[in-house]
């Protein structure tokens, strides 16, 4: 990521948080959110954990069933993003 400027990594990071308002209130994988905007797996990865810290999205580690993932996680909006996402 050091490669990147910081206006475009901000760039990024609005499309990921676009992509999950469009889909909420369904979490989804990192690796679609990767394909819905055509970058990285791990650069989308690792921008998500910047948001969750930031407190804009929210990982989920259990499926619909209550089965935990191993190696996944599901990310959605939290409230609070998405209510600012909804005014917009």
């Amino acid at each position: 990521m050091s490669k990147l400027s910081q206006r475009v990594i901000d760039k990024i990071q609005e499309d990921i948080l676009f992509t999950l308002y469009e889909n909420n209130p369904k979490a989804i994988f990192a690796n679609a959110i990767a394909k819905e905007i055509a970058r990285d797996n791990e650069l989308v990865l690792n921008l998500l954990f910047e948001l969750k810290q930031k407190g804009l999205v929210t990982s989920i580690s259990k499926s619909k069933t209550g089965k935990s993932y191993i190696n996944r996680k599901r990310w959605t909006l939290t409230d609070k993003a998405y209510e600012a996402y909804k005014t917009i």
